[in-house]
């Protein structure tokens, strides 16, 4: 995938302000996740969820959570190897390799599905006293 996005909730700004996180180099994130062919209890609908780990130091600031991102050799565990293997590359990605920005609230809309919604916006918190 390009990035995803992340809603830093605060208190000054009585909303959540919408970040959108990518790599630092351009490059797409894969990351782990599941996913099945569906059954009854699922309508017959597959079914497929993101695995998530604590946030990086840095991701910290934003949300607790981010998901498990792959790379390299750890894309291979994930894929390929037994299930020991796979969950041993379950960690949080160092800092440095991605970026987060703000982006506009837009994207709080499932109706405003658009390259925009990926372009930076700033000024969306308030000052606030220990600036």
């Amino acid at each position: 995938m390009t990035g995803y996005y992340e809603w830093l909730t605060t208190k000054e700004a009585k909303r959540k302000i919408p970040y959108f996180i990518s790599r630092s180099d351009g490059d797409p994130l894969a990351v782990a996740g599941l996913w099945d062919e569906g059954d009854e209890a699922s309508g017959g609908y597959p079914r497929a969820c993101v695995i998530t780990v604590a946030a990086n130091a840095h991701l910290a600031e934003i949300h607790d959570r981010m998901p498990a991102v792959l790379a390299g050799d750890t894309l291979d565990a994930w894929l390929e190897g037994d299930v020991a293997e796979a969950v041993a590359v379950l960690s949080s990605l160092g800092d440095g390799i991605l970026d987060s920005f703000e982006v506009s609230t837009k994207v709080n809309s499932v109706r405003n599905n658009d390259p925009t919604n990926i372009e930076p916006v700033a000024g969306q918190l308030p000052d606030s006293l220990f600036d």
